[in-house]
């Protein structure tokens, strides 16, 4: 029979870090008091009605969302008030700037191509999307919740800065 004693002041230890989200002061609430809205998405759709679900969605999973018809209205917006985020059609409006252009022009920007990219769309390229710089790209139709986990999911990620700390083994040094 194989027994195992502890000495009290050897063994492992672990050290967890876990991510600081970082919540942004938005406003006050119906009792005056402050809300707190964790990251700034901005929606470019053209299709008013999907732009309203979406924003909704997203504003019920806590994000704050801004809105742009326009890709070229929304590229000059970001280039002044860069979002955290940006979920995006591929189609836009007819002699407008589309969803592959604003990706080529934001991961051509040395101040911009770090935000991260959600492509929402009908147009099945995804590969293409990817290439370009889009961290995900999503097929419509597809379930509500899934963009603001995929969003929540990566701007947690891209903030974690853990570490692990693994101490040196004593092989039979006995320090007491």
């Amino acid at each position: 029979m194989l027994r195992w004693f502890p000495i009290y002041g050897h063994g492992s230890t672990f050290t967890i870090s876990l991510p600081r989200v970082t919540l942004k002061e938005v406003g006050l609430n119906n009792e005056g008091q402050s809300r707190k809205l964790s990251h700034e998405i901005m929606v470019i759709e053209d299709d008013i009605n999907l732009a309203e679900l979406l924003k909704y969605e997203l504003m019920d999973s806590g994000f704050h969302v801004s809105y742009f018809k326009s890709g070229r209205k929304a590229f000059q917006k970001l280039k002044s008030s860069p979002p955290d985020a940006i979920v995006q059609d591929i189609l836009l409006e007819e002699g407008e700037m589309d969803g592959w252009a604003i990706l080529r022009e934001l991961k051509g920007s040395a101040d911009l191509n770090e935000i991260p990219v959600f492509v929402s769309t009908a147009l099945d390229e995804r590969e293409k999307g990817i290439s370009l710089g889009a961290k995900d790209y999503l097929v419509k139709p597809y379930k509500p919740s899934q963009l603001s986990k995929v969003i929540m999911h990566t701007l947690l990620t891209n903030g974690k800065q853990g570490q692990i700390l693994i101490p040196q083994a004593f092989h039979g040094e006995n320090k007491g």
